[in-house]
């Protein structure tokens, strides 16, 4: 198994063009991902950034993903944005703060070992999660190289 490091970081808020949907599994991320860039593409937008995609859901559901996407995009890019696949993208924001991360590096059928290591390192360094998790896609599946993606964790400190 790799080496992983997790750090604890400030993270400013990312705005741009996104979406909200509850999806029946991990392939249709990357199907909502397409989509969102062809309905950039189709206005001759060009993402500024990585996509962030916040996981809404309590616990984990791989049948029923409450997920967020959000296009971090150039100010003369205004919403609401049609997609070829019928979504809408719209103006969101993810709120910046302090968060715990660990770089995930390959395919995402592995990215759970990426949560728990963080989830072991926030119990024993005094952290609890304050708010859902998110994940930054550095480098996607598509990009020359392995896929990159920030797992990022917003946190609070446990105070005794």
């Amino acid at each position: 198994m790799a080496e992983y490091r997790v750090v604890v970081k400030k993270v400013p808020d990312v705005g741009g063009l996104g979406v909200r949907e509850k999806l029946d599994g991990p392939a249709k991320i990357g199907e909502l991902l397409c989509d969102g860039f062809a309905g950039l593409a189709k206005v001759g937008a060009v993402v500024g950034g990585a996509p962030v995609a916040v996981y809404h859901d309590p616990e984990f559901c791989a049948d029923c993903i409450d997920v967020e996407i959000v296009f971090p995009v150039p100010a003369w890019v205004r919403g609401p944005l049609a997609t070829p696949g019928g979504r809408t993208l719209e103006p969101r924001t993810v709120p910046g703060g302090e968060v715990a991360v660990i770089l995930h590096v390959g395919v995402y059928e592995t990215i759970g070992e990426s949560y728990q290591i963080l989830a072991d390192w926030m119990g024993e360094y005094g952290y609890r999660a304050g708010g859902p998790p998110r994940e930054l896609y550095v480098r996607l599946p598509w990009d020359p190289g392995p896929a990159v993606t920030e797992v990022r964790q917003p946190v609070d400190r446990v105070t005794g």
